[in-house]
């Protein structure tokens, strides 16, 4: 059993060690720090390199989705979970954009909190029930009022594969694009577990991705199946995003679900 090493990080000590006591009683699960701002968030990172960082939105000095691009920018491969009470979608766009895997409710059930934490340590990103309405409609928003407006600019310009990715790299980017999880890369590729994190880690800081989703569509984008409009436009509005719109790659996954890209390069 794979041990998920997680930091905790929330202001309120009463609902710190709630979390802390319904996590550490799982046994794959070791808490290995605890903080109660955006500072320590980024201090336990740098000296513990988590797994998974659970962040409370509302943070001293850094706010959850400030202090999550921070994390990201220190440690890509470690998972972003935010516990939040504000379901306005742009904000939720700003906080995938920023590096968040998960987007939880502050109270979630145990069970559906420890289903999340796994889910972001092998790779995937979720978002919780109630919030879903109306990111979804914030999704629409995109697709019928943003994407166009740039798609012709965008389909312009073109993205590269830096020079440095080795052969080995390469083959699990190819991996990722089609929506395997580490322990099926490794079987795939004939690899160990771990040399497949480490690719993983080394091609994100390559290429300048956040995470395992924009890995992913930046493999769909520019391998042997294609890509969709949709997906380009996303990945170069995301390297545009100081002057376009806070829309998050990770959105792409959800959005193109209904696409022919999605059959073809990613699955659930």
């Amino acid at each position: 059993m794979t041990t998920i090493r997680i930091g905790i990080v929330d202001s309120r000590d009463e609902c710190r060690q709630e979390l802390y006591n319904t996590l550490s009683c799982q046994d794959d699960f070791e808490i290995i720090g605890l903080g109660r701002d955006g500072y320590e968030a980024v201090r336990l990172v740098d000296e513990n390199k988590p797994d998974i960082v659970l962040l409370d939105i509302d943070l001293p000095y850094a706010d959850g989705v400030k202090t999550a691009s921070l994390i990201k920018s220190r440690s890509p491969s470690t998972g972003v979970v935010v516990l939040s009470d504000i379901d306005d979608y742009f904000y939720i766009f700003n906080a995938f954009l920023s590096g968040v895997s998960c987007y939880l409710s502050r109270s979630p059930a145990p069970d559906f909190l420890s289903l999340s934490i796994r889910t972001v340590r092998y790779g995937g990103s979720l978002i919780a029930p109630e919030f879903a309405a109306k990111a979804n409609r914030g999704f629409s928003v995109f697709v019928h009022e943003y994407a166009p407006l740039y798609k012709n600019r965008l389909s312009r310009e073109r993205s590269r594969l830096p020079r440095n990715v080795s052969h080995t790299e390469l083959r699990v980017i190819g991996c990722v694009g089609r929506g395997l999880a580490n322990r099926e890369i490794a079987e795939t590729l004939g690899l160990r577990e771990g040399t497949v994190r480490n690719c993983i880690s080394s091609v994100l800081q390559k290429t300048g991705l956040r995470d395992r989703t924009q890995l992913a569509i930046f493999s769909i984008k520019h391998g042997p199946q294609g890509s969709a409009d949709l997906f380009a436009s996303l990945v170069q509005l995301n390297e545009n995003r100081s002057a376009l719109p806070s829309i998050p790659l990770e959105l792409g996954c959800m959005i193109c679900r209904r696409e022919k890209c999605y059959e073809n390069g990613m699955r659930d």
